[in-house]
């Protein structure tokens, strides 16, 4: 590879021509402009991640909410529903229950 402060174009015998200058200038400014449109990316899927784990928090806690409320009718009767406190136990232990 040829280097400028090493002197050793190709394509001259004291120093470095303007034409490779420029190309190691222009894949310079390519590799800025890169690293630029990687950083913003990287910056949209962590705003969408984020933005994914406060939905599903809310979803969290609004089926939480749900399920105190079906506990709470299962305590007051006299015959519950055995597979809804068996969701009611497993949710309030933080297992998944499928029925």
């Amino acid at each position: 590879m040829t280097m400028p402060h090493l002197m050793n174009c190709a394509h001259s015998d004291s120093g470095w021509c303007l034409a490779c200058v420029g190309e190691l200038e222009a894949e310079r400014e390519h590799l800025e402009r890169r690293i630029r449109e990687i950083s913003e990316s990287e910056h949209r899927v962590r705003d969408k991640w984020d933005a994914t784990l406060k939905k599903r928090d809310r979803e969290t806690e609004r089926l939480l909410k749900i399920i105190r409320q079906i506990k709470h009718i299962c305590e007051g009767d006299a015959y519950p529903d055995p597979i809804i406190v068996a969701a009611c136990v497993a949710a309030e232990e933080g297992k998944d229950f499928t029925g």
